[in-house]
């Protein structure tokens, strides 16, 4: 039997730090934070666990989603798109050159010359609007896999929270052209699970399957 997500094994600090930046959000403060690690060590399952947590509390976070895919990493601002498509209904209320930056990037209207500060400025304030309305949780995976201009805007828009009420959670792996753009956001390290928990969770998942001495193997 898979273990339940609200108790994921040997994430005690991760899961301390997700409660307190949607715990921030939910009192109008806002903040970011980085998580860090390699491939397969856990990071989409904490922001799933973060995603659960923002939408089953009080008052309820509304979860913004993107995630950076391999193959789309040269289409500009597609991991943008993703991010701000929920909230196109309030670009009327942006500033009108942030207005139609956004609109040009995501080809909503004929495209102008893309002013990737513009873009960054206007994403801070459209999800400045939507917290407004209601606290934000925004979720980014595979920051390193993310095209290069949505990345700009997004980080641009997490360096500059004030007390919106957004909480930007992030996942990367450790890849040197990512950790070099997380100046002034705070990151935390996603490290492989210990002996003892890798042990627990083979006996949770596979516990009719397995030997004690094949468990022990696997955690090897």
């Amino acid at each position: 039997m898979t273990p339940p997500r609200e108790s994921l094994l040997g994430r005690d600090n991760e899961l301390r730090a997700i409660t307190e930046l949607i715990t921030r959000a939910r009192s109008g403060e806002s903040r970011a934070l980085a998580l860090i690690g390699p491939a397969g060590n856990g990071k989409t399952a904490l922001l799933e666990e973060a995603a659960r947590r923002a939408e089953a509390g009080s008052p309820r976070l509304e979860v913004l989603r993107s995630r950076g895919v391999e193959s789309e990493a040269e289409v500009a601002f597609a991991g943008l798109l993703e991010l701000v498509r929920p909230l196109v209904r309030l670009m009327t209320a942006m500033p009108e050159p942030q207005a139609r930056a956004l609109e040009g990037a995501f080809a909503l209207k004929p495209a102008e010359e893309t002013d990737r500060f513009t873009v960054s400025a206007a994403t801070l304030s459209v999800l400045s609007l939507a917290a407004s309305e209601q606290p934000l949780l925004v979720v980014v995976d595979d920051l390193h896999w993310l095209d290069p201009p949505s990345a700009q805007a997004i980080l641009f828009a997490a360096r500059r929270l004030s007390r919106e009420g957004i909480a930007i959670l992030l996942s990367s792996r450790p890849e040197q052209h990512v950790t070099a753009q997380l100046d002034g956001i705070s990151t935390l390290e996603v490290g492989a699970l210990g002996p003892e928990e890798a042990a627990t969770l083979a006996r949770t998942s596979a516990a009719d399957q397995l030997t004690t001495d094949q468990i022990e193997a696997v955690v090897r």
